[in-house]
């Protein structure tokens, strides 16, 4: 059982824990701030958070790269000591035009990781959705996430698929892939394979032009399928359409990473009793401080998606006889109400940075120990 106890730094030398009218005040700075208006967001976080210029340079850096055309990559996971394999390692890239969204296999309260440098970072390769990487090899069997799916793991036509892209436009991407191909090996119903048969670009700006399309595309039923037969194929967990995309990065180093995250979602919040990603965070930093190392800035990002394949889809095991089991989507309007959603924020320029990234305190020279301490225990 576990359990956090959380102390706000602040509050505590009050001795109350309500939000002053000034903290309400710069609270609702945010919403005062256009989607476009970078300045005004920056300033907001400014004025919420008291950051240093240290902290302030890093939300101005990520604000940037949310705007720009390789985006801000961002690797879920525990902090590691050295780097990766050399295989590269799987991340994605967050961008203010796409859904905020961060790599999960089923839903979550909250999510840690990492963010790298911007323009530090190599890449690989970049699948416009999740391309279970870990399923692919080179020509000569050896793993290799950036190469095709391994046989058995996909049909015959989604291995011929899979591989390197050669589209002349994301449009041309999103109609080969829309609900194909189908994979009728052990079902004469079968199921869509996008994930597993997904080729890879050779960079992100191409990668997300192909997200965006295929996600735009996705708003409409493709031909000869019902409305809850493209449910059932763009909601199969593992299989299907994902929020996140995914980057393979070059090898890199601690050096490389700008930051360490905790994502949610919801608006900026506490951590609270079931958020274990946020224990984990603070047991890593607590650690790091007894130690005597330097840690990174943490920045929380709120507002995150952290369910498959959208938010509210409510995803549960199904295995009726005739059928192809799986994990499918039991809201019928998940895919019309999130894609609705984040294109109407496309509509207004994307979202805005102030409204989703934070710091969780100041840097305090030694330890980057944030303001919010996280007690966490783990017994029963």
């Amino acid at each position: 059982m576990a359990f956090l106890i959380v102390a706000l730094l602040p509050l505590l030398a009050r001795g109350d824990t309500a939000p002053s009218p000034t903290l309400k005040a710069r609270l609702a700075q945010d919403d005062e701030c256009s989607a476009r208006s970078d300045d005004c967001a920056l300033e907001a976080l400014q004025r919420r958070t008291g950051t240093t210029q240290s902290a302030d340079a890093l939300l101005q850096e990520i604000s940037t790269a949310l705007g720009s055309d390789d985006g801000l990559l961002v690797r879920v996971g525990a902090p590691y000591d050295g780097p990766p394999s050399n295989s590269g390692v799987s991340a994605s890239a967050l961008r203010r035009d796409l859904p905020l969204a961060l790599y999960v296999f089923k839903k979550r309260a909250d999510v840690m990781g990492q963010i790298l440098q911007p323009g530090k970072v190599g890449v690989r390769c970049a699948y416009p959705f999740d391309g279970n990487s870990n399923t692919r090899q080179d020509d000569e069997g050896h793993r290799d996430k950036c190469g095709k799916t391994k046989p058995m793991v996909a049909s015959e036509a989604g291995i011929k698929m899979s591989g390197s892209c050669s589209f002349s436009s994301a449009e041309e991407f999103a109609q080969a892939y829309f609900n194909k191909p189908q994979n009728t090996d052990f079902s004469t119903s079968g199921w869509w394979e996008l994930d597993s048969a997904s080729c890879h670009f050779q960079n992100v700006p191409d990668a997300i032009a192909a997200q965006k399309a295929l996600l735009k595309l996705s708003r409409s039923l493709p031909p000869d399928t019902t409305s809850a037969e493209w449910l059932r194929n763009a909601s199969r967990v593992g299989f299907a359409l994902t929020a996140f995309n995914e980057v393979i990065t070059a090898p890199f180093g601690n050096s490389e990473v700008a930051a360490l995250f905790w994502a949610h979602a919801g608006p900026f919040r506490d951590p609270v009793a079931n958020d274990t990603s946020a224990c984990s965070l603070a047991d890593f930093l607590s650690k790091a401080r007894d130690l005597g190392k330097d840690t990174y800035p943490i920045v929380e990002i709120a507002g995150a998606a952290l369910e498959r394949p959208f938010p509210g889809c409510d995803t549960k095991t199904e295995d009726p006889p005739s059928s192809v089991p799986g994990i499918y989507a039991t809201n019928p309007t998940c895919l019309q109400s999130f894609l609705g959603e984040w294109e109407e924020t496309l509509q207004g320029g994307g979202y805005s940075p102030a409204k989703h990234f934070r710091t969780l305190g100041a840097d305090q020279q030694q330890t980057n120990w944030p303001w919010i301490i996280v007690l966490c225990k783990t017994g029963l």
